[in-house]
């Protein structure tokens, strides 16, 4: 077994495809096992990209059963670029306020149903513009 234990999921994911921790060398910080290294026994080893993916989806305790991959255009690598840089360049900060609007949420519903014929839909949103 590995110095540092094995991660939860590691353990789960062993169990069920029945594979013996024993042997295994864990490649996780101080040679803990972890997901990853249980699913390169069991045959489906997820690429590194796959697992920033998932972990940034809040998948990453669960197996992605329908996976698609998406080849990265010079598009695709500018938007992420542009989104990283936009995140970790520029301070962000965010403002909460508690509003009744509950006058604001009667007012939208008579609105939207006088434009029901017309197929318009006005959201809370629309108003706070």
């Amino acid at each position: 077994m590995s110095p540092r234990g094995i991660s939860p999921v590691a353990r789960r994911l062993a169990e069920e495809h029945g594979v013996d921790l024993a042997g295994l060398q864990g490649s996780g910080p101080g040679g803990r096992i972890i997901k990853r290294d249980v699913l390169a026994v069991v045959g489906r080893a997820p690429s590194k990209a796959h697992e920033e993916t998932v972990r940034g989806t809040g998948m990453a305790d669960g197996l992605v059963e329908d996976e698609q991959e998406i080849e990265v255009t010079a598009m695709r690598r500018t938007i992420a670029r542009r989104l990283v840089e936009s995140k970790t360049t520029i301070p962000h900060f965010t403002v909460t306020v508690a509003v009744d609007a509950s006058n604001l949420l009667a007012a939208r519903r008579l609105i939207n149903d006088r434009l029901d014929d017309r197929e318009l839909y006005l959201s809370v949103n629309d108003f706070v513009v």
